[in-house]
């Protein structure tokens, strides 16, 4: 860890206030959340063709229901029980300590981000936590012991027989309080296309950045890949804190190697800490 580099980027940092925040699964990876394409990723274990798009689900469910919900559990646990690390908390710090005007960009679908304490996030692939109405549209945030109990339904279900699994597959989904539809989770699957809205108001907080912060992600995905250079052309200082080089490093102004939780709070230094000093 280069503390001088780091302590100088801060200085920098904590001089503007607009400042964007675009991350990807490496920070929430540090909650205990794997990402879906790396090393223990969920595509390893599930196939995405099978899993990552709504008719691949539906399919599968039909000659796997078990199998299915088995997956559908496995990501409810993940998820509810990850909790936000030092590289959340310190991006919270930013926004309720120092008083600057954050908005997070992430491409992560966890809530990781809001229970740590940022209050402006932007979800570019969707949100677990967002429940969608498949015929009306109507959208109902929900939160962690809704998917607690929705689990315990699923595993309710899975003790009966595989036909009767099957014949009541549609009462295991979540119904539209507006017009009695099917909700569904409020993600981008595979092959669906960004959310419009949330994608608008990327471009727009993009634009007016004083600095970009990079955490966690490798740029293999568009069109977030995109965002930092787009930063950059608007005059932006972009700090890149990934463990590994990417992309993004030759036009970072700063390019910080380690782990979000291990840089970001020296980065962010506390205020208190700042105090006794």
């Amino acid at each position: 860890m280069n503390k001088e580099l780091i302590k100088e980027a801060s200085g920098k940092l904590l001089e503007k206030n607009n400042i964007v925040v675009l991350t990807g699964s490496g920070i929430s990876a540090e909650s205990g959340i794997p990402t879906f394409r790396g090393e223990n990723g969920l595509w390893l274990k599930y196939s995405p063709e099978k899993y990552g798009t709504v008719t691949g689900l539906i399919g599968e469910f039909l000659k796997s229901p078990k199998k299915v919900l088995e997956f559908a559990l496995n990501l409810i646990e993940v998820f509810n029980n990850a909790m936000p690390n030092q590289g959340h908390l310190s991006l919270a710090c930013l926004e309720k300590d120092y008083g600057k005007n954050v908005t997070i960009i992430t491409q992560n679908i966890d809530d990781l981000h809001e229970v740590g304490g940022n209050s402006n996030v932007v979800k570019v692939h969707g949100d677990l936590y967002t429940l969608r109405c498949t015929k009306c549209n109507y959208r109902k945030k929900i939160d962690r012991e809704y998917l607690k109990n929705y689990a315990a339904k699923l595993e309710n279900a899975m003790e009966g027989s595989l036909l009767s699994l099957i014949k009541k597959g549609k009462e295991l989904l979540p119904v539209c309080p507006k017009c009695g539809g099917i909700m569904r989770p409020d993600v981008v699957f595979f092959g669906e296309a960004l959310p419009q809205k949330e994608l608008a108001k990327t471009f727009i907080t993009i634009d007016a950045a004083d600095v970009m912060i990079i955490v966690g992600t490798s740029g293999e995905v568009y069109p977030a890949n995109t965002f930092p250079y787009r930063a950059k052309e608007n005059g932006a200082l972009l700090i890149e804190v990934n463990p590994q080089r990417t992309i993004f490093s030759e036009t970072a102004d700063y390019f910080l190697e380690g782990n979000a939780g291990d840089i970001l709070p020296e980065l962010i230094p506390p205020i208190k800490e700042n105090i006794s000093e």
